[in-house]
């Protein structure tokens, strides 16, 4: 079920997907073809932005070992996965909260909202104001879990 939560995030992080196989940009970031995660090389498979009225808050990108397209696919692929956001814009941590709870209810049952009910505090209380710039990793790790990262 962790690996699902990290591709949940895509969910909430990435409202506008754009798949690629080549180098792409949105909002104005580049992101790489491809980076290594816990020694695995990892593809670039899409990058989206989110908008708010009409400025870009953020920029997200997906990647996975091999591209996909199909979610149920990119569910079940094995090995490590990572999502990259990039604030270009100003975010209080309360909003941050506020999202990451929203997509979490919205896309469980109380059963599964309470088997990641202490992981999901742990998460909310490590978010903090992002300023344009910031950015947030998240990694799916076998064998770990999801790891979290905040500006490094």
């Amino acid at each position: 079920m962790y690996r699902n939560t990290l591709l949940l995030l895509v969910l909430i992080f990435t409202p506008k997907v754009v798949y690629s196989s080549e180098r792409c940009s949105t909002s104005g970031i580049d992101w790489p073809d491809e980076l290594v995660v816990g020694s695995k090389p990892l593809k670039l498979n899409g990058i989206g932005s989110r908008t708010k009225w009409v400025w870009d808050v953020y920029s997200a990108a997906l990647y996975l070992p091999e591209q996909e397209k199909d979610p149920n696919k990119i569910f079940a692929m094995d090995g490590a996965k990572r999502i990259a956001v990039k604030f270009l814009y100003d975010v209080p941590a309360e909003k941050l909260v506020e999202g990451w709870r929203d997509g979490f209810e919205l896309n469980h049952n109380a059963e599964q909202l309470l088997e990641l009910a202490d992981n999901l505090e742990r998460s909310y209380a490590l978010l903090q104001d992002m300023e344009a710039g910031d950015q947030i990793l998240l990694d799916y790790l076998p064998q770990q879990g999801t790891r979290l990262t905040i500006n490094g």
